[in-house]
């Protein structure tokens, strides 16, 4: 694990934040195996939205969030379509 994931690792931990799911990848490239993918959701308006952090040994920090989990089921999802 890589020195920024056990930072963030300790803190969650020290501050009893529970709501991790932490992953590390398995690869024989030693570049790769630095990688953690941290997942979890982002309560927004009432709704959980998945969420993933992504750390691994250069520099950033990648932050996802899926902001729209299922277009299916929305009313106006033709609004949504890509005309390109």
């Amino acid at each position: 694990m890589n020195l920024k994931a056990e930072k963030f690792k300790a803190y969650i931990a020290e501050n009893n934040i529970t709501n991790f799911k932490v992953e590390e990848s398995i690869n024989n490239n030693e570049e790769e195996n630095a990688r953690v993918t941290f997942h979890t959701y982002v309560k927004v308006f009432g709704q959980k939205l998945p969420a993933v952090i992504v750390m691994d040994e250069s520099i950033y920090v990648i932050l996802r969030v899926q902001v729209i989990p299922d277009i299916e089921y929305m009313k106006n999802k033709d609004e949504f379509r890509c005309n390109g």
